[in-house]
């Protein structure tokens, strides 16, 4: 599970409907996936450069463990406007879950705002650079900042 704030911005007229949200992430900057993601994917595996996370639901603050997300919504952000969300993405099948690493993150999204939309486009919302750590809490929510330079 991945927990990401996200600010959208609508700079045009006209609203912005959100239909769907992902994140993808590539490699890790250090080099590979796990050995034993590998082997678990199989032939799969040599397809898999980018690890996909969807948006399993919403929350109106940071989480703790007994907090329950809302499940994903179409939703609007309006012209001239910004929409500030709490997301929670999730593997579908977790099959490889992303290990300790600096990985590059891009959130895409299925946006409903001209004529001529697919169903199957993304588009590119933001690109930047995760950098995950495992850290065992008990449960607990820790803040963790993506300074590559911070040391728990």
């Amino acid at each position: 599970m991945l927990i990401l704030p996200l600010v959208l911005l609508n700079d045009g007229a006209t609203p912005v409907v959100v239909a769907d949200l992902r994140v993808r992430l590539t490699q890790p900057m250090n080099g590979f996936w796990p050995d034993w993601a590998a082997r678990r994917m199989g032939s799969r595996w040599q397809k898999a450069s980018l690890l996909s996370l969807r948006l399993r639901g919403t929350h109106e603050v940071l989480p703790d463990s007994l907090t329950t997300p809302r499940l994903p919504a179409v939703f609007a952000v309006p012209g001239r406007k910004t929409e500030s969300l709490i997301l929670e993405f999730g593997l579908k099948d977790p099959v490889v879950v992303p290990g300790n690493g600096t990985y590059r993150a891009y959130i895409e999204g299925r946006l409903l705002q001209q004529r001529g939309f697919s169903r199957r486009a993304w588009k590119s919302i933001v690109t930047f650079d995760l950098q995950v750590d495992g850290i065992d809490a008990d449960g607990q929510y820790i803040a963790i900042s993506n300074d590559p330079d911070w040391k728990p």
